[in-house]
């Protein structure tokens, strides 16, 4: 069976998408499975990944413009796949596209036109053979991307993520929480205000004893200079590096992105701070505590709107304090909360 899955979005939602290739592998030891991605920091995710045969990275240079778009096409029809598998928006013309003019017969994906923001979204759908309509925040997301192997006899309920890089032991007696005040995708729109979060690593620091260590993403970097010198900051790094760091860290605390899915995936107990996105569709797999201000009428926010409308409210009405007791609810406690 030749299988390939195009992944949209960031590190995340890869990350989401790894019990899909884990499921299928254990199911077709066989198989391969071909991973379509948006960008070098998702590919990166991937390395070493054995359930996944080959990764193309639709970002890079080879696979890029109208060139790269005919090169993906030959690749294709010579892979000769027999599924296809859409569990995003993203990318909606070469995704689409790609597998229906290779000639992949079984073309299968979420029908997400009810939330897409392109208006011509709905076109795009009609080139696959199986639509699934697509109920918003009626399950977590990696559930709903392992609904979609049903179409290949495939049921399976393990949402835990696959990343092949050992949790580091450490040696000295450091405790370290980790803190990532950006967000790779969603911009400023996304994150919690950062003098709440020097706030919030100085009381972590004065009551617990831990070491604050904050992570700063090439797209974030002029954060670096308003984090309080005090805090150990890994920035300008390589994303393994990254994840290296990461994998260290007793606690993880951060708004919603992709850093937060791979503290995750060591199993690190984790803190999400959710301003414009909903914490519904998502659960970490590990102790967890999702946050946000509640019910308000412009949530989710999918434009992510500049400048936003209310003075990012969402984010506005978490308090320094409301994190701050979840964090000691999660040291305490063995509970996952939501």
């Amino acid at each position: 069976m030749r299988i390939v899955i195009f992944v949209g979005g960031g590190i995340g939602d890869v990350l989401m998408t790894t019990p899909m290739f884990r499921a299928i592998k254990k199911k077709y030891p066989e198989s391969r499975i071909v991973v379509t991605v948006m960008g070098s920091a998702q590919a990166t995710i991937l390395l070493n990944n054995s359930n996944v045969d080959f990764i193309i990275n639709l970002k890079s240079p080879k696979w890029s413009g109208a060139l790269g778009f005919m090169r993906l096409l030959l690749f294709f029809y010579k892979e000769k796949f027999q599924y296809s598998f859409l569990n995003h928006i993203a990318e909606r013309r070469k995704y689409f596209l790609l597998s229906f003019l290779s000639g992949v017969k079984n073309r299968i994906g979420y029908d997400r036109s009810k939330v897409a923001r392109e208006k011509t979204y709905f076109l795009f759908v009609k080139f696959l053979t199986q639509p699934i309509n697509y109920n918003f925040n009626s399950k977590l997301r990696t559930e709903l991307n392992l609904e979609l192997l049903k179409v290949i006899d495939i049921i399976d309920s393990d949402i835990s993520y696959d990343l092949p890089v050992t949790k580091k032991i450490i040696q000295s007696n450091r405790k370290i929480v980790g803190i990532h005040p950006g967000s790779n995708t969603g911009g400023e729109l996304k994150r919690w205000q950062i003098e709440n979060f020097n706030e919030l690593g100085k009381k972590i620091e004065m009551s617990f004893g831990f070491k604050i260590r904050f992570f700063i993403g090439p797209e974030e970097e002029y954060l670096s200079n308003e984090i309080d010198p005090v805090h150990e900051q890994i920035i300008k790094v390589n994303l393994q590096d990254a994840v290296e760091r990461i994998s260290e860290c007793d606690y993880f605390i951060s708004n919603d992105s992709g850093l937060a899915h791979i503290a995750a995936a060591f199993k690190i107990p984790t803190i999400v701070i959710f301003g414009p996105t909903l914490k519904n569709e998502y659960i970490l797999p590990t102790k967890y505590i999702a946050i946000d201000s509640g019910e308000l009428e412009c949530r989710p926010c999918f434009h992510l709107r500049k400048p936003c409308p209310i003075d990012q409210l969402c984010l506005k009405n978490i308090s320094v304090e409301d994190v701050f007791i979840k964090f000691t609810m999660l040291i305490e406690s063995n509970s996952v909360y939501n």
